[in-house]
């Protein structure tokens, strides 16, 4: 067998997984890549496939090659925006961290000067989400205060409070009983009923203002993350820095639905499914992580990690609350990477095919080559000088 050295390709197998702005894969938005601030709550696609960030400084409109910064001099209630989400009308939603609203509709910021219903959707805690049902009625809810308010297609607002319930932490005895009602995902049947997730199980009722009638409280839920009108993710605590994942109903969860997978963190921030079948959990302290088929395929160690997103180009987006936004290619779970550290810690300058299914390739000292995902490296070195041409002519 006989092998000779001629050009053939220059190529770069890059490392790290575990540092996404090193990756090829990751690219990494920070305020030097044109962000308003660092500190990202979330990242949100509109209908019109614009990337929105929500910051402490403003929302940021990005379009693929530039950003468009919208602040309270253009009209917005303060600069710290916590959540965004559009209606079904194209109003782009904002939630401020100072409990009120504002919305972005046909270029303009409207707030209580040239919207005046908003100022009756002021709480005094931030809403975090709304629903909206199919006569065009957003409800915003999900703060402490256990407010829902409803704001119908005449722009006309009504007030509803669920019921204080106090409930125990399992986990922290030690803490003092605390108010479990807070409702953390709200939708609505086709049967025309209201389903609600709280702190301390899920009830159902046929209006707002009616009886709350108990479905399930095998579930106390930390997080509800649906992925369609029937499929939930739901994130329950069960031992301190643990958390269970599991996939349900969202109108009933039965005790014997077995997790999927357990968290080594009960900071979850978002738990999101791609069009792949991929599972992505970010958490707060841990990073991200990828699943398939319930085991873990990459994680990503993006710093106090928020919101997940999957674009119209497949790349999943996820916002820090410290180090900006990352924007990773789909094909970054279709691909195989190798380490440098793999290659001596160097780069590769040539790649040849391999007639029997493999590639060798050379760092200008050493050959290697990789086949059925195994890197082998040859006995051949070259320690006096250096090459960056290669060629596999096959047996002889």
């Amino acid at each position: 067998m006989r092998k000779e050295l001629i050009v053939f390709l220059t190529f770069l197998l890059f490392a790290g997984m575990n540092l996404p702005a090193q990756n090829p894969y990751i690219q990494h938005y920070t305020t030097v890549d044109g962000l308003p601030s660092n500190m990202v709550y979330q990242v949100y696609q509109d209908s019109r496939k614009f990337i929105w960030f929500a910051t402490d400084a403003g929302v940021a409109k990005f379009d693929g090659s530039k950003f468009t910064y919208y602040r309270k001099h253009n009209g917005l209630n303060t600069n710290e925006v916590i959540r965004i989400k559009e209606d079904s009308s194209g109003r782009i939603w904002f939630f401020n961290l100072n409990a009120t609203l504002n919305f972005f509709y046909q270029n303009t910021i409207y707030n209580v000067s040239n919207a005046p219903y908003l100022d009756s959707l002021v709480s005094k805690e931030f809403f975090r989400d709304f629903y909206e049902d199919e006569d065009k009625t957003i409800y915003f809810y999900y703060n402490h205060q256990r407010d829902i308010f409803a704001l119908d297609s005449q722009n006309i607002v009504k007030k509803y409070k669920l019921p204080s319930v106090f409930t125990n932490s399992n986990e922290y005895p030690e803490v003092e009983p605390y108010e479990g009602m807070v409702l953390r995902y709200l939708t609505k049947a086709a049967t025309g009923k209201f389903y609600l997730w709280t702190g301390v199980g899920l009830f159902k009722l046929s209006n707002l203002a009616g009886e709350l009638t108990l479905v399930s409280d095998a579930s106390a839920p930390i997080g509800i993350y649906p992925i369609s009108d029937q499929t939930c993710y739901l994130a329950q605590r069960i031992i301190k820095h643990r958390t269970e994942i599991k996939k349900c109903n969202i109108y009933h969860l039965k005790d014997s639905i077995p997790p999927l997978l357990i968290s080594e963190s009960e900071l979850i921030s978002s738990i999101f499914e791609d069009i792949s079948g991929f599972l992505w959990v970010s958490t707060f302290d841990k990073g991200v992580f990828c699943y398939k088929e319930n085991k873990i395929i990459r994680h990503l160690e993006i710093e106090e990690a928020q919101a997940i997103i999957q674009d119209h180009e497949k790349n999943i987006w996820v916002s820090s609350l410290k180090d900006g936004v990352y924007k990773i290619s789909p094909y970054l779970n279709h691909h195989l990477q190798y380490e440098c550290s793999s290659f001596q810690n160097s780069g590769i300058s040539a790649l040849s095919n391999c007639t029997s299914n493999g590639v060798w390739c050379t760092n200008g000292k050493t050959v290697f080559l990789i086949r059925n995902n195994n890197l082998y490296t040859s006995d051949f070195q070259n320690e006096e000088s250096s090459y960056n041409q290669i060629l596999w002519s096959g047996p002889q």
